[in-house]
């Protein structure tokens, strides 16, 4: 019937909106880092507003069957259910009237009982309902903490210059301090690893710049101004990020790395992924680029982390972020990524945070992370000649190695 067909795109339509919702909220760090959150938010809204359609499609097909019984027992329920009974149980005993008349009219009054229970129900359905609605309204109500700064200008040219100067930050405002006045510069298009112990606060500066946190003293700055005096927006369009792993959203090959750039062109798609020497992948699915990526789709640590890659060339950013990028693959994979990665960073400002030291010697400088701050920045030979821990690390890793 037409009232079933309008329930099964009802659900279809609901299940959608479960689909978003999980990638928004497994992909929130993905969405905040690439400056993308007002994309969720559209395509969130859209998606529920579909579904408060077809809701109300099938709310009024729904009402509209019941529309003969509607005008008759919205007013009359009581006097049916109540005073009818009782009126047609006096007039039996009386004589008046025969067991079969009240047998009709208790036939009768069950025959409406159903669509009216229908109709409370769905009642108390959008009673209910407004409970998570308010909450939503209350959620969308709240102030971010990180915001910009009223009439904030726009970058619209970053040449990559990087510095934390005497930054102080604890995650709570309050705790201890994961980073304690820590300064360093980094020049544009030079390619730095952030190595040390974990805990030392390597994905912090990286959250730091991207501004998912301020700092709570001290400044982060990009071209020598501190990045709280920019529009945010403006900043995040020039970064290229790699977590460490890269979510995948339901959708095709091309539709995951276009979320790079929403109006990046079929040629530069197919840019991206030679350069991130994604060919063989593409070639080897069912629809190439057309094929679609979602729930259940097995993709290998290599073949996502590749999807980062490609998606963060969309943006051509004027800095480079690859937090931990091979730390969910094997050796082999890793150092075949690190390759696709010194070939895309060249000449660009580039940051790596990396567990492993080896398959980062290609960058210009590392810096090394301990619990007390920046313990040294410098070339590999001279780090090993001046930095306790980047020594030991060096040992740990190399150990048993001829």
């Amino acid at each position: 019937t037409y009232g079933n067909r309008i329930e099964l795109q009802w659900r279809e339509v609901n299940q959608e909106r479960f689909a978003v919702e999980r990638d928004i909220v497994a992909g929130l760090k993905t969405f905040k880092s690439l400056g993308r959150t007002d994309r969720a938010f559209r395509r969130y809204v859209q998606v529920l507003l579909r579904t408060q359609e077809m809701y109300f499609k099938l709310a009024v097909v729904k009402l509209w069957f019941l529309g003969r019984f509607i005008q008759k027992f919205l007013l009359q329920e009581f006097i049916w259910g109540r005073v009818i009974r009782i009126y047609v149980y006096v007039r039996v005993l009386q004589g008046a009237m025969t067991l079969g008349d009240l047998g009709l009219v208790t036939m009768i009054a069950a025959q409406l009982e159903a669509p009216i229970t229908r109709f409370v129900m769905l009642v108390q359905n959008f009673r209910k309902s407004m409970v998570p609605a308010r909450r939503v309204y209350e959620t969308m109500g709240l102030t971010p903490m990180i915001k910009d700064k009223p009439n904030a200008p726009r970058i619209d040219e970053l040449t990559g210059r990087f510095a934390l100067d005497n930054v102080t930050f604890s995650y709570d405002g309050e705790g201890p301090a994961i980073l304690k006045n820590v300064s360093f510069e980094i020049e544009p298009g030079q390619r730095v690893a952030f190595v040390g112990p974990s805990g030392a606060g390597k994905s912090t500066i990286f959250k730091l710049l991207l501004r998912l946190y301020d700092p709570v003293e001290g400044s982060v700055l990009l071209d020598g101004k501190d990045i709280r005096d920019y529009r945010l927006k403006s900043i995040l369009d020039q970064i290229g990020v790699v977590m460490q792993d890269t979510h995948i959203f339901s959708g095709s090959i091309k539709e995951n790395i276009r979320f790079g750039d929403m109006y990046a062109s079929n040629d530069r798609i197919m840019q991206a992924v030679e350069d991130a020497e994604l060919t063989q992948m593409v070639e080897e699915s069912p629809d190439g680029v057309d094929t679609f990526l979602g729930e259940g789709t097995k993709l290998s640590g290599g073949q996502k982390q590749r999807i980062g890659i490609a998606r963060a060339l969309l943006r051509n950013p004027k800095i480079f972020i690859f937090d931990e990028p091979t730390a969910h693959v094997d050796v082999v994979v890793e150092t075949k990524l690190f390759q696709t990665i010194q070939k895309v960073t060249r000449g660009v400002t580039t940051m790596i945070i990396s567990h492993r030291i080896s398959p980062v010697l290609f960058v210009d400088k590392l810096a090394v992370l301990t619990s007390g701050g920046i313990e040294a920045f410098g070339t590999h030979r001279r780090l090993l000649e001046t930095s306790p821990t980047y020594q030991n690390l060096w040992a740990q890793q190399n150990k048993g190695s001829a």
